[in-house]
């Protein structure tokens, strides 16, 4: 079958929704389709490329920078002449997809990732405005709305989208990616690690990491290290926001404590996740459709914490593999980490249930699952 994969960006932008396409479309091609990817390019115009066998096309935007006005994206895929068009949302690049579908008599088909949201109060306002007209026009075209949660789905439940067209279906992970190559002492050492415990972040520090949770996971440090002191907090991820965090960090007097690593090889973030006590991923917004980073933690064995926003909080919960506390509690936040860092037992009980998510999310399954409703 020839499809099309519209989606806003792709590898080698790094990011949740990045990853999620790349392996997808991949899985996809390895199962014996055309697929062709359409998506924002750095040049002026079209580029064309193979992405590990995966035919990429890269599309100049109307405005430069803007990665959903992409021109030409309805000559390049007609061009393609797909069967499919399967697209990432909410996106103005989807929502094209979708009025390109329909007119042509494409069977159209989407994967909702999660809301817009903004920090900005008038631009967030237009980011709500836009969630909800998405699911008035490009969600009543497709003929399937894939999402990550219940969460999400019920969200989608709450707009109008018809019950029957919603499925749920868990990203998963890619367990040659990342490997547990060291043991966690081995890892310490080579990374030069000498405190007693391990708190892990993993994430982009963009412009959206408070909605990751970042500030409220700061705040809750102190609180930590009153009562377990020894403990080192390591960010791993670059991004505009970076050195606003350290400097946060060095005003509250936590330098001996916090780490920052920027963006890492997945070999070094490898060892991070060998290295770590526990994973916390303490998002307060819808943005984060499901958090990745929660699979690839358990899959070192390492129990994590997050929140109940977070689509991924669904398996945590599932294989009994973290704790689950309240978006933006700081001393709730807190608690669960010095509950895992104090409770060794507990914490490698739920580590080892983690590992089972390798078996059961990876993404030949999400594929396999994505292929039925589309073929």
């Amino acid at each position: 079958m020839r499809i099309a994969y519209v989606t806003p960006s792709y590898l080698p932008d790094i990011g949740g929704g990045e990853f999620h396409g790349f392996y997808l479309s991949k899985t996809l091609t390895e199962f014996g389709h055309e697929v062709a990817v359409f998506t924002k390019g750095p040049f002026r115009h079209i580029w064309k490329e193979k992405v590990q066998d995966v035919e990429v096309v890269r599309l100049p935007s109307l405005i430069k920078g803007h990665q959903y006005l992409l021109s030409s994206l309805g000559r390049e895929v007609l061009d393609f002449d797909p069967l499919v068009i399967f697209a990432h949302g909410p996106s103005l690049i989807c929502d094209r997809a979708a009025v390109l579908a329909k007119i042509h008599k494409i069977h159209f088909f989407e994967w909702y990732i999660g809301d817009i949201t903004k920090t900005s109060l008038p631009i967030d306002c237009l980011a709500r405005v836009y969630n909800n007209f998405h699911c008035i026009i490009p969600l009543k075209i497709a003929r399937k709305v894939i999402v990550s949660s219940q969460i999400t789905a019920m969200l989608l439940l709450s707009r109008g989208v018809s019950k029957d067209k919603i499925k749920v279906v868990h990203p998963g992970i890619d367990p040659e990616r990342l490997t547990p190559s060291v043991p966690s002492e081995d890892a310490r050492r080579a990374l030069g690690i000498t405190h007693q415990k391990v708190v892990l972040f993993v994430g982009r520090l963009g412009k959206d990491a408070s909605q990751k949770g970042v500030d409220v996971l700061i705040r809750s440090i102190p609180y930590v290290l009153a009562k377990c002191p020894g403990v080192l907090f390591v960010f791993v991820g670059g991004g505009q926001t970076e050195s606003k965090y350290r400097k946060a960090c060095i005003q509250r007097g936590l330098s001996e404590n916090v780490r920052f690593t920027g963006t890492v090889p997945d070999d070094r973030l490898s060892m991070f996740y060998a290295a770590a006590n526990c994973h916390v991923l303490p998002s307060i917004s819808r943005t984060e459709g499901f958090g990745l980073v929660l699979l690839e933690a358990m899959s070192f064995g390492c129990p994590v914490v997050t929140t109940k926003i977070v689509g991924g909080a669904e398996v945590v919960s599932e294989l009994q593999a973290g704790i689950v506390v309240d978006p933006g509690d700081m001393r709730a936040l807190a608690d669960a980490i010095l509950t895992l860092l104090r409770n060794d037992q507990m914490a490698e009980r739920l580590g080892h249930n983690g590992k089972r998510v390798v078996k059961r999310y990876n993404w030949k399954e999400v594929a396999k699952q994505v292929e039925k409703l589309i073929v």
